[in-house]
């Protein structure tokens, strides 16, 4: 929760800097998830090893975008809003995840919480069963 919530902030924070601030170019980058060794640098007991880590134990996942993607794609976020001359939030991941971010922006809030705590509750438990998250052949 607590990584939720500085996310939170740290975007109501820049966009409020953007909105004083018309001199800045102030782009949110928000990336989905991003195949890194974060989890088992952890010492998470679910951690599967990177694809950009020498000793990797498990193929990268089809559902996360590799570190260098992300950075490609950051980059030229950051390119497109210099030219510009705007900032934006943009939205960097595979598929189900990017759908799902539109979803948040489309559906009526107390539909798209509904479907959340459903989708959260499942994956919770696949976590403290060891699942792969990213991986939907382990999804049983």
């Amino acid at each position: 929760m607590t990584y939720a919530a500085s996310k939170h902030a740290s975007q109501g924070y820049f966009k409020s800097l953007a909105a004083e601030r018309s001199d800045l170019i102030i782009d949110l980058i928000c990336p989905g998830p991003v195949d890194t060794d974060f989890h088992s640098a952890s010492g998470s007991s679910t951690a599967s090893v990177s694809s950009t880590n020498s000793g990797r134990t498990n193929p990268p996942s089809p559902l996360k975008m590799s570190a260098t993607r992300c950075a490609e794609l950051t980059l030229a976020a950051m390119s497109r809003s210099q030219a510009s001359s705007v900032g934006s939030t943009v939205w960097l991941s595979p598929q189900p995840t990017l759908t799902a971010l539109y979803l948040e922006k489309l559906m009526p809030a107390h539909i798209f919480a509904s479907l959340m705590r459903r989708v959260a509750a499942k994956r919770i438990d696949m976590y403290r069963r060891g699942v792969d998250l990213y991986d939907p052949k382990s999804w049983k």
